[in-house]
């Protein structure tokens, strides 16, 4: 049986290296997701995606004013969802995305004026 099965493998193995596997590079899709230039308010800190993801929640809207640990916007990856709250007490100055939009990692979703 051990030699019927090495035989196998090393026909499988040989196949594959014949088929380039063990030689073959991963190549990355490159996604491209426009990032807008944006011109914050005065006095203002830009709120940001922490990774690249759609939009699924806008909790916010401009003038709304928030707390420590608030809940500003939802996103969602790979079926998990991914929340970013306030870091600090303020206020939502203008709001950059919406539901359904695919953001990248450092794209500003929101204006934020702290107290």
């Amino acid at each position: 049986f051990k030699n019927t099965q090495q035989a196998a493998f090393q026909a499988e193995r040989t196949a594959w290296e014949a088929a380039g596997e063990f030689t073959r590079q991963a190549i990355e899709p490159e996604i491209s997701i426009p990032t807008p230039t944006l011109d914050l308010p005065p006095d203002c800190v830009p709120i940001t995606a922490h990774l690249t993801a759609n939009v699924w929640q806008v909790l916010v809207k401009p003038g709304d004013i928030v707390q420590t640990g608030d809940k500003l916007v939802i996103l969602e990856a790979m079926k998990m969802e991914m929340t970013i709250e306030a870091e600090e007490s303020g206020s939502i100055e203008s709001v950059y995305c919406t539901p359904g939009q695919m953001v990248s990692t450092g794209q500003i979703l929101l204006a934020f004026r702290t107290s």
